[in-house]
């Protein structure tokens, strides 16, 4: 389902300081954020984690030079969801913390960060960005700012 990012985002393991690295996830590691949150992760954001895992995404398919960027762009992975979830570490913790039924899974900027809602990303503040994760991915691989042209 994600696979496609793998043609623009490199092994963050490997090229750390390329705009689109990703770094791997185990199923290990999804299950243990699980049972600390109570709760599974939605479909696609598994699928994700398993596919893709976590990382950044800061340029398009057509544009993966180094050129300064301004923005995170960051996924998440699942320990630092959970940790968000569940109040574990303030520094990264938004003030106005995260409404029930909100999962917490792109870090957009320091303590700014996109949600999943009943399997759509949106806004903390409500405005829904895309119907699914596997619709924001796709936009975002061709506009790594394109939530923002959403909300305006």
């Amino acid at each position: 389902m994600f696979h496609f990012l793998t043609s623009i985002m490199r092994d963050g393991t490997g090229e750390p300081d390329f705009p689109n690295v990703r770094f791997p996830v185990s199923a290990e590691d999804i299950e243990s954020a699980e049972r600390r949150m109570g709760n599974p992760f939605p479909e696609q954001l598994r699928e994700f984690f398993s596919e893709i895992g976590s990382g950044f995404l800061k340029a398009s398919q057509s544009d993966t030079s180094r050129t300064g960027f301004n923005y995170i762009n960051r996924f998440l992975d699942p320990d630092e969801i959970a940790e968000l979830l569940l109040g574990e570490d303030e520094d990264i913790l938004p003030s106005e913390g995260f409404d029930d039924g909100e999962l917490p899974f792109f870090e957009v900027g320091d303590r700014l960060y996109l949600v999943m809602r009943e399997g759509q990303v949106c806004w903390p503040f409500g405005d829904v960005i895309s119907e699914n994760l596997l619709t924001f991915v796709t936009e975002l691989a061709n506009n790594p700012r394109f939530y923002h042209e959403v909300a305006t």
